[in-house]
């Protein structure tokens, strides 16, 4: 293969290539997202005029894209799908050919993985998920008027019918699960290891993961368990296990969203994480990565000799 033609050539920095594409990537996503977003509130405020009816408006701006979210929840939750797997897969591809020029699969650790490798990563996300949720809390304890900032997203996670429970999870749980795995660690994770010793890859990596998702006052969980998620990866070296622990967190959340009575226990009477369980998850997601640690071998991501032999 003649690298001449790739961007990656005369030692330059690869990270520097990741880095741009990862935050390429998200700024179109987020651009879409915002877009249509905006979009259809607009309609729906024209179509309110019209009509003479404008209560549904007369609240802030929150407000009107909790109501939009209700109205057009099918589709936006379509162009959440159809716009991932375009902008987060196929774009990754399309850049990182051009960039790079490196065996895809290899690079992106799209390999077979065994089932212990999954149970016991599934296994620390169950115990950091109350962890997650506490951590996110802090900002909500802080200042309560945050609440109303979950009323679109909330609105989106809805699912009454088997139908919609069926979009929200394939939306919420899988298409996430696939394309930012795909993106923050096949891609930008595997790269900033080429150059990063661990932990140090899998921590840049989580912090810009939570970064860029752009939602601050859910930073500390966003870092949380995008660093496990890094930590997975650099232990397992391969991709499924971050997978399946991504699908696991996202539908979780949504199931917790929708059938809240069967959680009483783990909330107090203000819905907040009751903290012995946040204790519990913190011990014993602290005891799965140790587990994991031991039983596992770090494999060395960061190899030069790829390009050597692309």
């Amino acid at each position: 293969m003649d690298k001449l033609k790739f961007w990656e050539q005369n030692d330059k920095n690869p990270i520097v290539a990741a880095l741009l594409t990862t935050s390429l990537v998200m700024a179109a996503y987020g651009f879409i997202g915002s877009l249509v977003a905006n979009v259809l509130v607009m309609i729906d405020i024209v179509a309110e005029k019209i009509s003479g009816s404008e209560d549904a408006f007369s609240g802030n701006y929150f407000q009107m894209l909790t109501h939009t979210y209700e109205r057009y929840r099918w589709m936006i939750l379509a162009v959440t799908v159809a716009s991932q797997f375009l902008i987060f897969l196929y774009l990754t591809v399309f850049v990182f050919k051009k960039w790079h020029g490196l065996p895809l699969k290899e690079y992106f650790r799209i390999r077979k993985t065994n089932i212990s490798s999954i149970v016991m990563a599934l296994g620390g996300i169950l115990f950091i998920l109350p962890v997650a949720i506490s951590l996110g809390e802090l900002s909500f304890r802080a200042f309560p008027i945050l609440r109303e900032l979950e009323g679109p997203g909330n609105a989106l996670l809805k699912a009454d019918t088997t139908l919609s429970w069926i979009l929200v999870v394939f939306a919420i749980g899988v298409t996430p699960a696939i394309c930012e795995e795909f993106l923050f660690r096949g891609y930008l994770h595997r790269t900033l290891s080429r150059r990063l010793g661990q932990p140090w890859a899998y921590v840049a990596s989580g912090f810009f993961f939570a970064l860029i998702h752009q939602n601050y006052f859910g930073l500390a969980t966003l870092i949380l368990v995008g660093v496990y998620l890094g930590f997975i990866f650099s232990r397992f070296d391969s991709i499924w296990p971050g997978v399946a622990v991504h699908f696991a967190y996202n539908t979780l959340l949504v199931f917790m969203t929708n059938r809240s009575e069967y959680f009483t226990w783990l909330f107090n009477d203000n819905g907040y994480i009751r903290l012995p369980y946040a204790a519990a998850g913190l011990l014993g997601g602290s005891l799965m990565v140790i587990l994991i640690f031991t039983r596992t071998r770090l494999t060395a991501l960061r190899t030069d000799t790829l390009a050597a032999t692309a």
